[in-house]
């Protein structure tokens, strides 16, 4: 029984830090493109 706890808990954390990861890469990206995009749109703005 306290085996498959250990288990459980071993899957349950490695599913927490793969989904960590990707949320952190997801606004990683989203903080670039949304910089990309105000640089475009005060571009836009000034000319």
């Amino acid at each position: 029984m306290e085996i498959a706890a250990r288990e459980a808990a071993d899957q349950a954390r490695a599913a927490s830090a793969k989904s960590t990861l990707r949320m952190f890469i997801s606004l990683l990206i989203g903080a670039f493109v949304a910089s990309l995009a105000g640089i475009y749109g005060g571009r836009q703005r000034d000319d």
